[in-house]
């Protein structure tokens, strides 16, 4: 059996695993243990293993037998299908962060796995390719919630100020490359929309999001 995703999250388990946390398009959320050194395709030699955040990378995994959770399942192989080598500065490395942690510390219906695996793709590859990051997981977040069905135009857009309502709605729909916002605005408008879904709707951040 074989599982391909985006690694989200990855720590230290025990004295000879990572637990990688990955987003896939068939299951959503999974969560594998990996050894520091693992196998290849074509029986080739163990390597030593680390995986890297944002990789799409494909796993090969056991069957799962009964009693054994299969969260839990140790990858037999560990193949690197693609790396985000454009999320390099310190930015689009900060903001990328919180976009994964936000994918995998918070839950989702499982029927919206694979509309929420391509929007989680979709962000990723504009945080390697294209400008202004945080724009980019301002636009994703909103994204995201519209897409689990929270009301976040009929309740937070409609309860910001004016101004707020006409710079947001600009961030939402003008091409990463042409748009041209206020930094401080931006910024104020991720603290506001990330305070609301914590506040509301009991989501988990990383740190803060709209840091400066």
């Amino acid at each position: 059996m074989s599982v391909c995703g985006y690694v989200l999250d990855r720590v230290v388990h025990g004295e000879k695993y990572w637990r990688v946390t990955l987003i896939t398009r068939e299951t959503g959320i999974r969560v594998c243990l990996v050894r520091y050194a693992v196998g290849g395709r074509q029986k080739k030699p163990a390597k030593t293993c680390v995986p890297d955040l944002f990789d799409k990378v494909e796993l090969v995994l056991p069957s799962a037998k009964a009693g054994i959770a299969t969260d839990l399942l140790v990858a037999k192989e560990y193949n690197v299908l693609e790396k985000m080598r454009g999320i390099g500065n310190y930015d689009s490395l900060f903001y990328a962060s919180n976009w994964a942690f936000l994918l995998a510390k918070n839950q989702y219906p499982a029927d919206l796995s694979e509309t929420v695996y391509d929007l989680a793709e979709r962000i990723l590859i504009f945080f390697a390719s294209k400008p202004l990051p945080q724009a980019i997981y301002f636009k994703g977040l909103w994204l995201l919630v519209k897409t689990m069905g929270y009301p976040v135009k009929e309740d937070w857009f409609e309860n910001l100020a004016y101004d707020e309502r006409e710079a947001a709605q600009e961030i939402l729909t003008t091409p990463l490359d042409e748009l041209k916002i206020d930094s401080r605005m931006l910024r104020h408008l991720v603290v506001r929309l990330e305070r609301w879904l914590t506040y509301s709707h009991q989501f988990r951040f990383n740190g803060d999001g709209g840091k400066d």
